[in-house]
């Protein structure tokens, strides 16, 4: 972890107000964290989940970030996915800015040809 860039994930203050204004409302609040996860990926860029869960249950492994009196979670399988990305709050809502990208699949035509037991050109 040591080439990770600090913070791994910025967040803005519209967003960490947005987030702990969410977050009062639920019980015993100030033992939850944001946990934030790439979930797959969509029309180029990558999907999340966002959720609330007790700080404690973050793994040796997962990258514990404190915002003042928000703390965030980010799972050890998607830290490389997360570097440099900022989570804001729009008028549309919660949204990542990440300059990341998902490695694009080749096209169709690029993809090596597998044979069937039926092929008779000599795959």
């Amino acid at each position: 972890m040591e080439n990770l860039v600090e913070p791994l994930l910025a967040v803005t203050d519209e967003a960490r107000s947005k987030i702990l204004e969410v977050r009062a409302n639920e019980p015993d609040p100030d033992s939850l964290a944001l946990w934030v996860e790439v979930s797959g990926q969509a029309g180029g860029a990558y999907t999340y989940e966002m959720y609330f869960r007790p700080i404690a249950e973050a793994g040796a492994e997962d990258v514990l970030q404190r915002h003042d009196d928000l703390s965030i979670v980010i799972p050890v399988e998607g830290l490389d996915k997360l570097v440099g990305a900022t989570l804001d709050f729009t008028g549309a809502g919660m949204v990542m800015q990440n300059p990341n990208r998902p490695s694009a699949s080749p096209p169709m035509g690029a993809r090596p040809r597998t044979c069937r037991a039926s092929c008779r050109s000599g795959c």
